[in-house]
């Protein structure tokens, strides 16, 4: 009996060693899931601000691409506004063209009408004189 009494008095210590291991690992399990957990929620935290960061960056590209946008069609009507410009300076350059070529026949044709007012006169004169000897005579 007494023996046996030693076997399990042996089987006992081995029993309670072992719950003491078992329990140390369950220990031990616990901590690493606390702290694989605590990693987690940290993951979480940053995957959080990570997506508001992201968002806040997707708002800033449209704003951006929006202002592209007016941008673009500013300078669409800036260069039609240019271009009818430029068609109404060709266009008044013709006409100024034009006025001048106006300009350049009524000088020649005023020139000559100073001329021949200039001969009539003088035929005036001429006839006057004629007209004189006549008188006289």
């Amino acid at each position: 009996f007494a023996v046996v009494a030693d076997e399990v008095r042996k089987l006992a210590e081995r029993t309670t060693n072992a719950t003491e291991e078992v329990s140390q690992s369950i220990r031990g399990i616990q901590n690493e899931t606390r702290s694989a957990v605590e990693r987690i929620e940290a993951g979480s935290q940053r995957v959080g601000s990570g997506v508001i960061l992201a968002t806040k960056a997707g708002e800033s590209l449209k704003t951006i691409v929006q202002g592209s946008l007016q941008v673009q069609s500013m300078v669409r009507d800036i260069a039609a506004a240019a271009n009818q410009q430029s068609m109404a300076a060709t266009e008044i350059a013709r006409s100024v063209e034009g006025i001048n070529s106006v300009t350049r026949q009524s000088s020649e044709g005023a020139g000559q009408a100073a001329q021949a007012a200039g001969d009539l006169a003088h035929q005036a004169e001429q006839l006057q004189m004629l007209v004189g000897r006549f008188k006289t005579s």
